[in-house]
């Protein structure tokens, strides 16, 4: 009686084994490494979209695509046209590809170019890109979600939870038209490569969890980033966990609507590696400027909010301060900086700001730059964008040369070289504890300018009247 128990419990596991669907298929976390290579139709994954039934074919509706990716050495293509019409992603490291060959044709990117991530789309409407702000190739786990919106065309790129950028695009729909005839790559989403092999290079690096749904799932400036791999819900049309780790066949957890299918090579890949991003991310996130480089601001404007982020993970209180490393302005002279911490409460991803108020000074200075730099960072690890320039732009009017023949001591005359210097002084204050001096000397009737920042007493200069049209003083 035991024996033949034990023999209908074996029966019917191997009976429930089978009747298992795709949604629920067992394997260990995995992820796909891609290479890039010159080997023609390999080094990618391939999703066929030309069915009317198939969900992964998004643009008719509005749509979310998100996915965890890590860089590797390679991925070198530089800046692209970004925030401007143009499809110019496809000049990147490609990413997701599900471009046409079609003029006007409905289609979308993703790439990598300059070391951001650039987002565009293109229908009979016309075209456009996106572009996020902070560089990604920094070796580490990221996750990416772009969105787009149908009805108006608004686009959304968010980096690690953080809005990056927005933009409105061309309306309408960019899904695959259906019952096409042409080249049969057309109607493919592919990943990793340039899906019709005609040059442009493909992505190095990880991919993981690839989300795409039929809802704009993010809002505002910032969200909480999963760190457990994504769930299928209502919204979702496709998602694909790679964790295969073996085998040719990428799962579509959506009942498997959607597949996929790996073309490789040895030396082209992708590959199935064992690196995901749920088991690198640090809980504690990293702590980064947006952006490297700060919009360029005139001494005319108050104030410059620089934008600092926590991302990949939130766990725990943390703190960073912000050092001044360098650049030609000078802290009291010509800004201020406040506060010089930040902090973040346990669960707290909300952007935080540094404000760099800016002196309206009236000397003639040239444009002059700060440096900045995240420092101790504490309960957070510091992420690639740790440092910043800011440029401010002079708003005084820079003093012209004397014409030739009116020049100072020692001028030639005529119209020819000019052998003399001319000094223009701006001064700050009554008691003149900080000259600017612009040594002017005429080579021929193109001058040349160079300009010299002189700080000490100066009150033993005295300046004689100057011509009447303002361009300064002799002495």
């Amino acid at each position: 009686m035991a024996k033949r128990v034990v023999q209908t419990v074996s029966l019917f596991i191997l009976t429930v084994a089978v009747a298992l669907p795709w949604t629920f298929q067992i394997a260990a976390a995995a992820s796909l490494l891609f290479s890039d290579t010159d080997e023609d139709g390999v080094g990618r994954v391939e999703i066929r979209i030309d069915d009317a039934e198939t969900p992964a074919d998004i643009g008719s509706t509005d749509f979310t695509l998100e996915f965890w990716m890590k860089s590797a050495n390679g991925n070198t293509a530089p800046e692209v046209g970004c925030d401007r019409t143009g499809y110019n992603w496809i000049e990147g490291n490609i990413v997701f590809d599900r471009d046409r060959l079609a003029g006007s044709a409905r289609d979308y990117g993703l790439a990598i170019a300059g070391g951001r991530i650039a987002f565009g789309v293109e229908n009979a409407n016309g075209a456009y890109t996106i572009c996020s702000t902070g560089n990604v190739l920094d070796g580490q786990w990221r996750h990416i979600a772009v969105q787009r919106r149908m009805a108006d065309g608004m686009l959304w790129l968010y980096l690690d939870g953080v809005l990056e950028q927005q933009a409105s695009g061309p309306a309408g729909d960019i899904s695959y038209p259906n019952g096409e005839t042409g080249d049969p790559r057309e109607a493919l989403l592919v990943l990793g490569r340039e899906k019709f092999d005609l040059g442009p290079s493909g992505f190095r690096g990880w991919i993981d969890e690839i989300r795409l749904s039929n809802t704009l799932r993010y809002q505002g400036d910032a969200f909480a980033v999963r760190t457990e791999p994504f769930a299928l819900d209502a919204s979702t049309l496709a998602l694909y966990h790679l964790d295969e780790a073996t085998g040719d066949t990428i799962v579509d957890q959506n009942s498997n609507q959607s597949p996929g299918v790996r073309r490789h090579s040895a030396a082209a890949g992708p590959e199935w590696s064992a690196d995901t991003p749920f088991g690198s991310v640090s809980s504690t996130g990293r702590i980064e400027f947006i952006a490297s480089v700060q919009p360029a601001v005139s001494e005319g404007t108050a104030t410059l909010a620089i934008t600092v982020r926590r991302s990949g993970g939130s766990a725990g209180p943390a703190t960073v301060e912000i050092e001044i490393v360098g650049g030609s302005a000078t802290e009291g002279a010509d800004y201020e900086l406040s506060p010089r911490a930040l902090s973040w409460a346990d669960g707290d991803t909300a952007p935080k700001t540094f404000s760099l108020s800016i002196i309206d000074d009236t000397l003639i200075e040239g444009d002059e730059t700060v440096q900045l730099t995240l420092v101790n960072a504490t309960g957070s690890s510091l992420g690639a964008s740790a440092e910043t320039t800011v440029m401010i732009n002079d708003n005084d009017q820079t003093s012209p040369p004397p014409p030739n023949g009116g020049g100072a001591s020692g001028d030639s005359g005529g119209g020819g070289a000019m052998g003399g210097f001319w000094l223009v002084l701006g001064l700050a204050g009554a008691v003149c504890r900080r000259l600017i001096l612009r040594v002017v000397r005429s080579v021929d009737r193109r001058s040349r300018h160079r300009d010299v920042l002189y700080d000490g007493v100066v009150n033993w200069i005295r300046a004689k009247p100057g011509p009447a049209d303002g361009r300064g003083s002799r002495y």
